[in-house]
């Protein structure tokens, strides 16, 4: 069951922070890989909005990581521009790849220093981000 916008229930409940709801659909069987119209999965959604709680009852339910949005976004890179370190380090312990670009050949680690976000560059740097890596305009 999805809105016109293609959105789950289990989106919405990500979206707004919902985490009792969350879990209810979870343990009810909830897809947690569907992609809305815009191309986020509820995982995304839950990053986006900084819901860590979220973020981690869907990573614990195997939500997929390393997948891209419409808008050729992977969940680490808006993550990373966000500042969330929290965030950042759940999906790092989880296996996201720490070196994924965006649409505008930018890695995590471009995205929180350009930022300003040293916690999330420290992480990233744990990880061995690749430093010397250039984005598409160099």
């Amino acid at each position: 069951m999805a809105t016109n916008e293609g959105s789950t229930p289990l989106m919405l409940a990500s979206k707004e922070g919902h985490e009792d709801v969350v879990a209810v659909l979870l343990k009810k069987g909830a897809r947690v890989d569907i992609q809305g119209a815009n191309g986020q999965t509820a995982l995304q959604i839950a990053c986006e909005n900084g819901f860590l709680r979220i973020v981690q009852m869907l990573l614990r339910d195997n939500a997929a990581i390393d997948v891209v949005d419409s808008n050729g976004c992977y969940l680490l890179n808006s993550a990373a521009e966000n500042g969330d370190a929290n965030i950042v380090t759940a999906l790092l312990k989880n296996g996201a790849n720490h070196d994924v670009t965006n649409s505008n050949g930018y890695t995590p680690l471009m995205l929180a220093a350009e930022n300003g976000h040293a916690d999330v560059i420290a992480a990233l740097l744990e990880k061995r981000a690749l430093v010397d890596k250039q984005a598409k305009e160099g």
